[in-house]
């Protein structure tokens, strides 16, 4: 993957905006660049990060729960900015509210319908319908419908009088994510902390515990194959808390095809798996987020994308 860890605007002086099919023209003065993982503050407003910029048909919440959007218009795909939003103002606002995005292509025609989605349930769900408090932080979606034709875009964002903007070549993946290699343990002792034991393609998890009764998870499709992520995560959370909250694990192969799953832990004894058990605080549990893919993916390079305690982290490797 190739990974952007500064996304900076090429434009900081008055910029002039002709729109071909926006309905007229548009005179914006742009006074910030937008850069990844760069704190911005709109002065009484809001203070907020660019956390990632990605093209995508469907947009999903960090941890990939039940519920997405899709983008079904024909021939138009998302660019999906997602901003970690911080209500500064002394009044609450609703998150469709809290700006304008839209694109501008090569031709200056501005594409302006936008979908604006804030992640709540422990970022496993999308919300459209959001109501910000004051002081109160928030995941926010901006998802912008652009042809698939277009190639080169400006980005830009309008929030209470200030105009942010960047260059964006569609399909392109702009992150600050990080490595990951099997090993390896990340996050911090006022969350959780996460070993990453590595993946495997399976088609039955077995519990490492199979003398007597035990539970297990066959594929139901003879042509699929479970890629399973794995881990050991360790909550410093002062009440117990879903294991579904902690981690969520995509896996995309050839750059196109993108799958999620689903996430269980081992019980105590070793004989059963479980996707509802709280994990308590100062414990450690072993983890699986069980991807069904197909078998005929399984001979190509997978780029997984994990999510846990807010950041991402990529693993890109093969069987």
């Amino acid at each position: 993957m190739k990974k952007v860890m500064i996304f900076v605007l090429c434009m900081c002086m008055l910029l002039a905006l002709s729109a071909c099919g926006g309905g007229g023209s548009t005179n914006l003065v742009v006074t910030k660049p937008l850069a990844v993982a760069q704190e911005n503050t709109v002065e009484d407003y809001a203070d907020f990060t660019l956390f990632k910029v990605a093209t995508s048909k469907k947009i999903t919440a960090s941890l990939a729960g039940t519920l997405y959007f899709e983008n079904d218009k024909e021939g138009e795909t998302y660019i999906d900015i997602v901003l970690d939003w911080t209500n500064k103002s002394t009044e609450g606002i609703n998150s469709s509210d809290l700006l304008e995005a839209f694109a501008i292509g090569a031709n200056g025609t501005e594409y302006k319908r936008c979908l604006y989605a804030v992640e709540t349930n422990n970022a496993s769900y999308l919300s459209q319908y959001e109501h910000i408090a004051p002081l109160s932080t928030a995941r926010l979606h901006c998802a912008i419908s652009v042809p698939e034709s277009e190639k080169e875009l400006t980005l830009m964002l309008k929030i209470n009088g200030e105009v942010y903007a960047c260059k964006y070549n569609l399909g392109q993946k702009v992150s600050s994510a990080q490595q990951i290699q099997p090993g390896q343990t990340v996050g911090n002792t006022d969350f959780a902390t996460m070993e990453f034991l590595g993946i495997e393609y399976i088609d039955d998890l077995l519990p490492s515990n199979t003398s007597g009764a035990y539970s297990h998870y066959p594929v139901k499709n003879a042509s699929n194959t479970y890629l399973v992520a794995k881990f050991d995560i360790t909550s410093y959370l002062p009440s117990a808390k879903d294991c579904d909250a902690f981690v969520g694990v995509k896996a995309t192969y050839m750059d196109k095809y993108t799958y999620t799953g689903f996430v269980v832990v081992e019980s105590d004894d070793g004989k059963r798996f479980s996707s509802y058990d709280d994990i308590d605080p100062l414990t450690t549990r072993h983890f699986y987020c069980l991807i069904e893919v197909p078998k005929t993916v399984t001979e190509n390079e997978v780029e997984l994308t994990i999510s846990f305690g807010n950041q991402e982290f990529v693993f890109t490797g093969s069987k």
